[in-house]
């Protein structure tokens, strides 16, 4: 079971659809419109969900920019960049993970431009009763601070957890549950 937040177009939920084979699944959770369309229909073992994921349920502005990789519920992010705004409906994954029926996620991928600690926030039921696995999260400038508090997170929840420092300040921070 891969949880693919932020799928944008479904590159990586494909990948992983590939990965996890015919008895696998990937749930690709992706809230703009435009990317959402793209995926759809990609592959038969990937449940694409037009939703945003928060800390929060209810509904949110998606601030869309000129880049369809750069979409956030957070508008202070290079707000000259926004070309229009679309309402959303946002969810915890706690929340979601219940109503599919989902008790474990092996791998977690979060890329949300800005909110991924938001999104954790709505992951704790299932993070501090390690029913997720591995968490993969990449972050970008100018988000330095949130991948520190990101990191203080997981490793409060239990989590081991290691910052690679890529080209231009992107980061991927790998957390896999501490062996009892």
């Amino acid at each position: 079971m891969v949880v693919d937040a932020g799928a944008h177009v479904g590159v990586y939920s494909l990948r992983a659809a590939k990965l996890v084979g015919n008895n696998g699944l990937v749930i690709a959770i992706e809230p703009a419109k435009e990317n959402y369309k793209i995926f759809t229909n990609s592959a038969h073992n990937i449940i694409p969900i037009k939703v945003g994921l928060w800390s929060s349920r209810g509904k949110a502005k998606l601030y869309i920019k000129e880049s369809s990789m750069s979409h956030s519920l957070l508008k202070d992010l290079g707000e000259s960049f926004i070309v229009r705004v679309e309402e959303v409906y946002i969810t915890t994954l706690d929340h979601l993970l219940k109503e599919l029926g989902v008790d474990h996620v092996d791998v977690l991928k979060i890329n949300v431009e800005g909110a991924e600690l938001e999104v954790l926030k709505g992951a704790k039921e299932v993070l501090t009763s390690k029913r997720v696995f591995k968490i993969v999260i990449t972050t970008h400038p100018p988000h330095d601070e949130s991948s520190r508090a990101i990191v203080r997170y997981l490793i409060s929840l239990g989590y081991n957890v290691k910052v690679i420092k890529l080209e231009g300040g992107v980061r991927v921070i790998y957390a896999t549950i501490k062996p009892l």
